[in-house]
């Protein structure tokens, strides 16, 4: 990826909103769960996993975050194309170098607009260039994890009780995504 590539996509000669396409969609193409639960003598075992797969939601973390045009250093690290020869900021030193070759990022070359985007996007305010802060947010999230074990009732007779169950419950311990901000399902679509 180099500088965003603007299409005029209704051929009628000139960029405007009328050349917007909408790439993917707020709804999930797919939900799932799986739940197993597992017992031997005594000892259960469950687990719960949840998904949704292909949607799209607008990461206000990555708008607040991915801003290049706070100062010509954004709050977090991005992988942006970095054309040999521009200005960068060692991170060892804090100098300004320049960049000895070309790096191939995934966003496009910033140049101190509101949106990261460069080129095109830089004199039409931050609406313009807000396709960047959508990400897909699919993911798998392991929900529950429990195990317990279920004491023989001749051992807890003499205690005077009738059930004891000792168990151990994990709420939320995974959650599998390739989004790249907070957690996927947190995210609102617009």
């Amino acid at each position: 990826m180099k500088q965003v590539a603007v299409n005029d996509w209704n051929n009628d000669g000139q960029i405007s909103d009328d050349d917007k396409q909408i790439f993917g969609c707020k709804d999930p193409k797919w939900i799932g769960s799986l739940g197993s639960t597992m017992n031997y003598k005594g000892f259960d075992f469950s687990v719960m996993v949840y998904t949704k797969q292909g949607q799209w939601a607008r990461s206000y973390f990555h708008e607040k975050y991915m801003k290049w045009s706070d100062r010509g250093s954004q709050h977090m690290a991005m992988d942006f194309y970095i054309p040999k020869g521009a200005p960068v900021i060692d991170h060892t030193t804090g100098d300004i170098v320049y960049a000895t070759e070309t790096h191939y990022g995934k966003y496009p070359y910033p140049n101190n607009s509101d949106t990261s985007a460069g080129g095109y996007f830089s004199d039409k305010g931050s609406a313009k260039g807000e396709g960047f802060q959508y990400q897909k947010t699919s993911f798998v999230k392991v929900k529950n994890i429990c195990l317990g074990y279920t004491f023989p009732k001749q051992w807890i007779a003499k205690a005077g009780m009738q059930h004891l169950r000792l168990y151990v419950n994990v709420l939320n311990p995974f959650c599998f995504t390739n989004y790249e901000a907070l957690i996927p399902n947190g995210v609102m679509p617009d």
